[in-house]
């Protein structure tokens, strides 16, 4: 084998998928973003309105509650009301809320402007500190990634590290990802088991999943 090690698989509660279109229940603003706890339960946490206006803030969305009636009470039939740009912006506002040691984001940006999707890749990685693991179509958000995984919809795919100096779009037709690996440095301490660490001040990497346009499987 290329590598060898303990592959752990982590607690449920500290991992969050957003998907692009991700679930909107019916209820008030508020449950939007603090799905699928409670009001009581935010408060329990420390998040109070305040709070989540900040979190609103974050994605952008901050006009929603003075757009509404009731502000965070007001009730409707989000998946109706909302935009679908504005529908993955509260899915992000909610990852914001959860705060999970990681992040599986499937394609959850795609109808939301560059500038506003990078404002939020760096409050995730580099204030709340999330691991993200990212499948997208989209070359900008490379640079919020360490490591890149790029399919080419012909059979083909590329793993590198990011900043090496390689183009991640420079492979060779044909390469597969058994040739891309034997690229890398064997011995490099983050992804090497032997180097792995449980404590606080581990060094996270994020890791993307990047699909050329052509492929939309």
């Amino acid at each position: 084998p290329l590598f060898g090690g303990t592959v752990r698989k982590p607690k449920q509660a500290e991992m969050f998928y957003v998907p692009q279109r991700p679930y909107l229940p019916m209820g008030t603003l508020r449950d939007q973003i603090i799905y699928p706890d409670s009001h009581q339960q935010a408060i329990a946490k420390g998040f109070d309105d305040e709070k989540l206006q900040e979190l609103m803030r974050r994605v952008h969305l901050e006009y929603l509650i003075t757009r509404e009636p009731l502000g965070f009470d007001t009730i409707r039939e989000w998946t109706e009301t909302l935009s679908g740009g504005e529908k993955q912006r509260v899915a992000m506002a909610r990852l914001f809320y959860h705060r999970p040691m990681f992040a599986n984001l499937d394609e959850c940006t795609s109808a939301v402007s560059i500038d506003v999707e990078g404002e939020m890749y760096e409050y995730a990685t580099k204030e709340l500190g999330i691991t993200l693991f990212t499948i997208s179509h989209r070359p900008s958000l490379f640079k919020y990634h360490d490591y890149l995984l790029r399919f080419d919809g012909e059979g083909n795919c590329s793993f590198m590290r990011q900043g090496d100096g390689n183009d991640p779009f420079a492979f060779a037709a044909g390469a597969n990802l058994d040739d891309s690996l034997k690229d890398q440095d064997l011995n490099d301490s983050s992804l090497n088991d032997d180097n792995a660490s449980n404590s606080d001040s581990e060094e996270k990497s994020e890791v993307m999943f990047y699909f050329d346009s052509k492929d939309q499987s």
